[in-house]
């Protein structure tokens, strides 16, 4: 499955963050120690548990729009805990890649700061946008995007129905999303959510589920939520059945 992307349009120039609340922040240096502090800094699913200091050639150096001095850290007490790559690419576009912070520095307020930084470096650049891609589960991480001002982009054909499901779940309205050529398309999310309707299914097997969009309108939104074994799969095809008429009653209503 495709990840989310998102685009942020500059309207005034960013600043870098004057006060880390105890944290320091700096570029990279050149050395293998730092090439090593960002494998161990990105072992949360953005590397592989045995990546390396050579790993930071490939997925940094080698990227599109690389300098090293926008390569940042972010240091407690000297060690880096956290990092971010802001790549300055073609089309006056930049980019935010491997956003990251070590498992024992999280819930720290540290996404904003990289955010920031990342942002300064993209805006004192000349970049008129800024674009990255992240997972519908990196819940933390996308909040924190949408609070620096990141949109929804739908670029695939999906991509509507994932972001409303997703901005519903964590209770956000009236957000802009654009193309991928960063055109504004329409808001999402528009709706009360006294006006919508849930109907939910869930699975018999285990507590954990999938959630899939099922039905999309103007007036409600619903769907099913089930595992995936056949005795479930049967039960949701007849729920769906019913679904599907009380949706068309919501938008004739």
């Amino acid at each position: 499955m495709s990840q989310l992307k998102l685009y942020k349009t500059f309207t005034e120039p960013c600043k870098y963050p004057e006060d880390l609340g105890g944290f320091e922040y700096r570029s990279y240096n050149g050395t293998v120690e730092d090439r090593a502090a960002w494998a161990e800094i990105c072992k949360n699913g953005l590397v592989g548990d045995d990546a390396d200091a050579t790993r930071f050639v490939e997925v940094i150096e080698e990227a599109n729009g690389y300098k090293p001095e926008n390569v940042f850290f972010i240091t407690e007490n000297g060690n880096p805990v956290a990092t971010i790559t802001a790549l300055v690419q073609e089309n006056g576009r930049g980019w935010v890649h491997m956003v990251s912070v070590h498992k024992d520095s999280r819930g720290k307020g540290l996404g904003a700061y990289l955010n920031q930084i990342a942002l300064a470096a993209l805006s004192e650049a000349g970049c008129t946008y800024v674009g990255l891609t992240t997972d519908e589960f990196r819940v933390p991480a996308v909040k924190s995007y949408l609070r620096a001002g990141f949109r929804p982009v739908l670029y695939e054909e999906d991509m509507e129905a994932r972001w409303v499901f997703w901005l519903n779940r964590y209770g956000y309205m009236n957000i802009e999303a654009y193309d991928n050529d960063n055109n504004f398309v329409k808001k999402l999310c528009t709706v009360e959510k006294k006006d919508k309707l849930k109907v939910g299914v869930f699975g018999l097997r285990r507590g954990t589920a999938i959630a899939e969009p099922a039905v999309l309108s103007e007036k409600g939104y619903i769907y099913a939520v089930c595992d995936y074994d056949e005795t479930t799969y049967e039960l949701v095809e007849n729920v769906l059945v019913k679904i599907q008429s009380i949706s068309k009653s919501l938008m004739n209503s």
